[in-house]
């Protein structure tokens, strides 16, 4: 199933709902994966897959997201913690997750003040979408970050897929 597939699915499924969703993760020691956050919770602790001490204890804090977009938010980001990746991709680290999601607030922030109030489904962001949003990163602050990478963050695969340059 393609990721974008898996996002698009109905949140229906109640067993969904009491996954832990560390659960493809290595925990610190003294974590037990039944202490850890569970996909139906609003805000997901990450500390314990923070293999590193001395890192800041990192959170996905889904209330903070539109409320028509979280269900597909969280899909996305279980996928990225806990389903294994495509053959011949890593899984990302979990600091890597935590910026994705500081970049896909942004973007699912301008999106819902862009598409009309019954729009929720991702499956049907179209690449001209994308287009707007590279050109509404164009006309404001980069934060450090190149346009590429800030337009590749929520879209993930979309800009080689749909020819999007993001130079």
């Amino acid at each position: 199933m393609s990721l974008a597939t898996f996002v698009g699915f109905p949140p229906g499924d109640l067993a969904l709902q009491n996954i832990h969703v560390l659960h493809g993760r290595q925990l610190r020691p003294g974590f037990r994966l039944e202490e850890t956050s569970r996909y139906g919770e609003d805000i997901w602790r990450l500390w314990p897959a923070q293999l590193k001490a001395h890192d800041t204890a990192l959170i996905l804090n889904f209330p903070t997201l539109p409320r028509r977009f979280r269900p597909a938010a969280k899909k996305l980001f279980y996928h990225l913690l806990s389903v294994d990746p495509p053959d011949g991709e890593d899984s990302p680290g979990i600091t890597s997750i935590r910026i994705t999601f500081t970049h896909m607030k942004a973007f699912l922030t301008w999106l819902d003040k862009r598409w009309e109030a019954h729009r929720t489904d991702l499956l049907t962001l179209a690449p001209g979408d994308l287009t707007a949003y590279r050109k509404h990163l164009r006309r404001g602050a980069v934060c450090g970050m190149s346009i590429c990478q800030r337009c590749a963050m929520p879209s993930g695969s979309w800009p080689r897929r749909a020819g999007i340059g993001c130079g």
